[in-house]
C-alpha cells in the first residue's frame, strides 16, 4: 500500500511535498533539540534544514554582517551508495520518506545523522578533526606505497642492467640435469 505525494507548485514546477505527519515529526524532533527545522525536497532528494541556534559559533560570521544571511545544517536523507565505485553510480542513494513513515525519519535524525551531514558525528568540529585524521593516514599511506614503489621500480632496473635473472623459486641454471624436478 503506498502513499500518495502530494504535488505543491513553486513557480512553473512540481515539487513534492512531504506529508504533515513526517514534517511534524522533523519540527518536533528538532524542537526536542532546541532548533526548529523543515523538510524540503531537493533534485538530490529530501533534505532536512535546521536552523542554528543563537549561540552557535558558524552564526558569528552573520551577527557580524559578514554573511548575507543565516547559516542552516541541512541533513540530507540519504545513505551511501555501495556501488559507487563503479563509473556512472552515484555516491549517495535518496531514501524515500513516505516509505519510512515519521517514525523511520525520526530514528534516522536520531541516527546522529544531523549536525554533521554525513551521519557519524555530533558536531561540526568532530566530524572535521575525523577528516583531518583520515587526510594525514591517507598522506602517510601514499607516501609509503609511493616509497614502495619506487624500491620495487629500483631493484627491477638494477636486475635488468646487470642482467639477474628473476626467478620465483631457487632454481640452479648451470646444473642441466632434472634430478630435482620429478620428485
Amino acid at each position: 500500500m503506498s502513499q500518495i505525494v502530494r504535488i505543491g507548485r513553486v513557480g512553473k514546477s512540481a515539487v513534492p511535498v512531504a506529508p504533515a505527519e513526517i514534517q511534524d515529526e522533523v519540527e518536533l524532533y528538532a524542537r526536542e533539540h532546541g532548533r526548529t527545522a523543515h523538510l524540503y525536497f531537493t533534485p538530490s532528494g529530501w533534505m532536512v534544514r535546521f536552523e542554528l541556534r543563537p549561540n552557535d559559533p558558524a552564526m558569528l560570521a552573520f551577527k557580524e554582517g559578514r554573511a548575507p544571511e543565516p547559516p542552516t545544517e541541512d541533513v540530507f536523507i540519504h545513505t551511501n551508495n555501495p556501488k559507487a565505485s563503479l563509473p556512472g553510480q552515484p555516491m549517495f542513494i535518496p531514501l524515500d520518506i513516505n516509505a519510512m513513515g515519521a517514525a523511520g525519519v525520526r530514528e534516522f535524525l536520531e541516527q546522529g545523522n544531523t549536525w554533521s551531514k554525513r551521519g557519524v558525528f555530533s558536531s561540526h568540529e568532530e566530524s572535521l578533526k575525523s577528516a583531518e585524521t583520515k587526510n594525514e593516514a591517507t598522506k602517510k599511506s601514499i607516501k609509503e606505497r609511493g616509497r614502495d614503489a619506487a624500491r620495487a621500480r629500483a631493484r627491477d632496473t638494477r636486475r635488468s642492467r646487470l642482467k639477474i635473472p628473476f626467478l620465483p623459486v631457487g632454481a640452479d641454471l648451470k646444473d642441466n640435469t632434472n634430478e630435482g624436478a620429478s620428485k
